[in-house]
Parts: structure tokens; sequence; C-alpha cells
């Protein structure tokens, strides 16, 4: 995924994917790409 917006977009739109670890809505909450400064 090259953006956070990917990454919500992904975790809405595509089943199987595992991109929130703890179900609160945030995907790749690891990724320091992602973090909002």
């Amino acid at each position: 995924m090259r953006s956070y917006e990917e990454a919500l977009y992904f975790q809405r739109h595509c089943r199987g994917t595992r991109l929130d670890n703890n179900g609160n809505g945030v995907p790749c909450e690891n990724d320091i790409r992602w973090l909002k400064k």
C-alpha cells in the first residue's frame, strides 16, 4: 500500500484483509508511514 487512504479502502472493501489488529477501526497502526503528525 502506498497511502493511509489506500489502507482504509482495503480495510473497508476487501474481504479477508487483516489490517486492524486490535479492532478499533484504524488500519496498519504499527506502520510508521501512516502515523498522523
